[in-house]
């Protein structure tokens, strides 16, 4: 699914981040702070890693897509989450996976 993209919605003041997908970024990210004002920042990857993300933190789910990091912390988390997107781009030559920020 070379068009699609895994986001991350992380929450001020909560230790709470939705992991979802979608194709159309820039609609989805419109969408998302529409419907949150209390959204702080996104964080996205070119490409699908939504389901293994899901299941690598399975345990911290709190409910349906949102997940409680609290845990890990921040700098924690997107260390483990960097280290899959990394991992995935020695496994697959024709992935172009990068990370981009959206401060609200």
């Amino acid at each position: 699914m070379k068009d699609t993209f895994t986001y991350l919605v992380f929450m001020n003041g909560e230790n709470l981040v939705k992991i979802g997908r979608t194709k159309d970024l820039v609609s989805r990210i419109r969408q998302i702070k529409t419907a949150n004002p209390m959204v702080t920042n996104i964080h996205y990857y070119d490409g699908n890693i939504e389901n293994l993300l899901h299941r690598i933190f399975k345990d911290c789910r709190y409910i349906r897509e949102w997940f409680d990091y609290s845990d890990f912390g921040y700098n924690n988390f997107m260390n483990i989450v960097e280290s899959i997107v990394d991992i995935r781009l020695k496994s697959n030559s024709d992935c172009e996976a990068y990370s981009k920020i959206f401060k609200l």
